[in-house]
């Protein structure tokens, strides 16, 4: 695929793959366009609209990928975001991330959770201590405070 012929590859409705913070994503494009990026160098910008769940927020999230200008052809796979039916294990990406959304679905709401196992605490001074733990989990809402709450008891 050529840069000029970029906006081929991204049609309205379509699933395309793209890993943005190193994090397997499915997403539809909204908008693309030909700019410049924070450097002013010439780039192919893509807004794209996918599920995202940060704890208290669940739903549609936009994200800007660019792709920079480049010379002559590349592999449609080498691209920053492509078409999912390009990916050779599109079918299998589809399952996981439906499972991954499941998931999240059923972590909505308040929700409590016991855990025995190992655990991690990080001191100041940059060392780990491993400890064994047998705990419960609480998970609220957000409600009238700007953070999440998370009570782990350990007892």
């Amino acid at each position: 695929m050529t840069y000029e012929y970029l906006w081929t590859l991204f049609q309205p409705a379509g699933t395309f793959f793209s890993r943005p913070n190193g994090q397997e994503a499915v997403m539809t494009p909204i908008k693309a366009r030909y700019g410049q990026n924070s450097s002013s160098g010439p780039c192919f910008w893509l807004t794209c609209m996918y599920v995202d769940w940060d704890s208290p927020k669940f739903g549609s999230s936009e994200i800007n990928l660019a792709i920079q200008a480049y010379t002559g052809t590349r592999p449609t796979r080498s691209l920053r975001a492509y078409s999912l039916e390009f990916h050779p294990e599109g079918d299998v990406i589809g399952m996981r991330l439906r499972e991954r959304g499941e998931t999240v679905e059923a972590l909505a709401g308040s929700n409590f959770r016991a855990y025995q196992g190992v655990a991690w605490r990080q001191r100041q001074s940059e060392t780990k201590n491993q400890y064994n733990v047998k705990c419960r989990v609480s998970k609220e809402n957000k409600t009238e405070t700007s953070t999440n709450l998370l009570r782990v008891g350990v007892f």
